[in-house]
């Protein structure tokens, strides 16, 4: 991989994306958007979901396996969709490969805050987030006078992940943690976690109708063409190019499972996975464990 964003006229720019599992879709989905002109490989590592209530260093260990495979795929950049993997992962892998381009997914605390009315935001996340060194610097930043509160959807992306199998589950979750939000009184809730945008009808049904969610998919989409925007101008032929032909789908878990998602989620129609290489697959015993 090169030092710049810098791809032959007749190549286009190859994003590398990936999540603990499918809640990268969201990001995916406004990236593909975004960039009709783009490549993209999205990796989720279903085999070893969810990552939130992992320990640090098993994350790190993680986003870099997968981070070097991607950049070894050719990757132009790689977007790390996870807020767990980000928090926990993005700064060892901007140390370990300095010249390669990283892109992260935080919770939306900033713009958040520019949304209450009430000084009071809640944040959804996994407990791996919460309890981030990244996550507090977050709020120091950027909400120092604002009551924010984090509750911890303990077992929620591994829910989701679980698709139509596990749909009674997060319905239960969605209640018990919504119920959360609403007693606090928030006004707005900041979905830190790129699974939860996937269930955001539900969430919404559940909270007040004036309460605003905050999804970082969008944001995260628009730094993407940024950094790409230039070195890749998006000129018509490569507009013109099917996306769905420019997409490959990976997973270290069951492929089906993704590209039943995937078809769901990004209005491609249908798609197809495949299975992730076995340097990659976790351990027999850290396959679907919650």
């Amino acid at each position: 991989m090169s030092d710049s964003l810098s791809p032959q006229p007749d190549t286009p720019l190859h994003v590398g994306m990936f999540d603990s599992g499918l809640g990268g879709l969201s990001v995916l989905k406004a990236a593909l958007r975004d960039m009709p002109g783009a490549s993209f490989t999205y990796l989720a590592d279903s085999g070893f979901a969810p990552y939130g209530h992992r320990p640090a260093a098993v994350i790190v260990d993680r986003s870099e396996r997968i981070g070097e495979y991607l950049l070894q795929l050719g990757a132009d950049m790689v977007v790390v969709a996870c807020n767990t993997a980000t928090t926990q992962a993005i700064a060892s892998l901007r140390k370990r490969w300095p010249h390669a381009h990283w892109v992260g997914v935080e919770p939306g605390i900033k713009p958040a805050v520019k949304s209450t009315r009430n000084g009071r935001v809640g944040v959804m996340a996994t407990p791996g987030t919460l309890s981030s060194a990244r996550y507090a610097e977050l709020l120091r930043q950027h909400a120092p006078h604002i009551t924010c509160v984090g509750v911890a959807c303990e077992g929620l992306a591994g829910a989701i992940e679980g698709g139509p199998a596990t749909a009674h589950l997060v319905e239960s979750l969605l209640d018990l943690y919504c119920a959360q939000m609403s007693a606090h009184k928030v006004d707005t809730v900041v979905l830190g976690c790129t699974h939860y945008p996937l269930v955001a009808d539900q969430i919404r049904q559940r909270l007040p109708s004036q309460t605003v969610l905050i999804d970082t998919a969008e944001a995260v989409s628009r730094r993407i063409r940024h950094l790409a925007s230039s070195h890749m101008p998006l000129d018509a032929a490569r507009v013109a190019t099917p996306v769905a032909a420019q997409l490959q789908l990976l997973s270290t878990g069951d492929p089906s499972l993704l590209a039943q998602m995937a078809t769901q989620h990004l209005g491609l129609g249908a798609l197809e996975a495949s299975s992730a290489p076995n340097t990659l697959r976790p351990p027999a015993q850290s396959i679907h464990a919650r």
